[in-house]
């Protein structure tokens, strides 16, 4: 019912999915899925859990336990690798986020959640990184995370409106040379 969700979500948007649609796509009883997730914004919740828990599986994957600036670059080949893998489900997530994003929305709370732990994530490796000497010692940990994230979510949204104006290869070839020149210490 998870991956019906995501291509309903895609194809007609989060106002346009049903749970009734949801369960009979999925090939189910019109009224299982509301009984699976109570409502709309449970199925929602659901997506975005499982999106998130994705996400930190790769995460994890790519970056398992690197510090520093090593830490920062395999994490962005792990946005990369995300982007690319993942593709309906993250631009499902995208969907959401944004229409959330409009309102008093539960899902809100959770993106910001979300993106916190993103920030907190690159301001422990940069940190890490100038403790143990990979990383200049004037780059400031919150500037950097918030750079990072902005990166990495620009580009996300960008993408998912028009893939094909990106080389992702290319543009996170790019972001990693970029953070090894403005962070890298010699």
């Amino acid at each position: 019912m998870i991956n019906v969700g995501v291509r309903l979500i895609i194809e007609r948007g989060p106002q346009q999915t049903t749970l009734k649609d949801v369960g009979e796509l999925a090939g189910y009883s019109r009224g299982l899925a509301s009984h699976r997730f109570g409502s709309k914004d449970g199925l929602f919740q659901e997506i975005l859990s499982q999106g998130r828990k994705q996400w930190a599986e790769e995460l994890r994957r790519l970056v398992g336990e690197r510090r520093g600036i090593e830490a920062l670059l395999a994490a962005t080949e792990a946005m990369r690798s995300f982007l690319t893998r993942s593709s309906d489900q993250y631009r499902a997530m995208l969907i959401l986020w944004h229409e959330a994003s409009g309102n008093a929305s539960p899902l809100v709370e959770k993106l910001r959640e979300h993106h916190e732990i993103q920030r907190r994530d690159v301001r422990r490796w940069i940190e890490q990184g100038i403790a143990q000497g990979d990383i200049i010692p004037t780059a400031d940990p919150d500037f950097f995370a918030a750079l990072a994230t902005s990166m990495f979510y620009g580009t996300a949204y960008q993408w998912h409106i028009n893939p094909q104006a990106f080389d992702l290869e290319q543009l996170f070839s790019g972001y990693r040379q970029a953070f090894e020149t403005l962070l890298r210490a010699s």
